[in-house]
């Protein structure tokens, strides 16, 4: 038997300013990928070289001040997590694409989308610790793995996949 990977489904009872702070992450991560994914179709209409992850970062952090002034309220990993989102979801769009002129691949492509606010719940990934929480680390490992993925559904709880109340103590 080979060794696998265990998840574990918990809910979170957070409170108002936590549920704000997870959504405002949330909408940060939607409004960076959505923001990159046009700037790849017009580099792409351009008939330039579609930008990277790193280069897009770049370029948002050079407009943050002037026209996502919001997005210094978050975390940095928010907008950054969602940008390699991007990359990994053309990076899949071609080798379907690629798979499926072979005659390799029988189904739907799926070219990237913008994200919407009204549609499913809201969730982006959380690499870093949120404003008001703090990973517990012990003194020989940290208790919990350094990448999850959070869903923030309109009600007062957060569905996440391996995270419990145990990992975090509150500020």
């Amino acid at each position: 038997m080979s060794p696998g990977v265990r998840g574990y489904k918990t809910e979170l009872d957070l409170n108002h300013a936590q549920i704000t702070a997870c959504k405002k992450h949330a909408g940060c991560a939607r409004k960076a990928f959505n923001w990159g994914l046009t700037r790849k179709q017009e580099a792409r209409a351009a008939g330039l070289p579609m930008p990277n992850a790193k280069q897009l970062h770049k370029e948002l952090n050079a407009l943050k001040a002037s026209e996502f002034p919001y997005m210094y309220e978050v975390s940095k990993c928010a907008p950054q997590e969602a940008l390699i989102d991007l990359d990994d979801a053309f990076k899949h769009f071609f080798r379907k694409a690629t798979l499926k002129k072979r005659g390799q691949f029988d189904g739907n492509c799926g070219y990237p989308k913008l994200k919407s606010r009204k549609k499913g719940i809201t969730s982006m990934k959380r690499v870093s610790s949120f404003p008001g929480w703090e990973p517990c680390v012990s003194r020989k490992k940290a208790t919990c793995p350094p990448t999850r993925r959070l869903a923030v559904p309109p009600s007062r709880s957060v569905r996440a996949a391996g995270m419990s109340r145990s990992l975090f103590t509150k500020n």
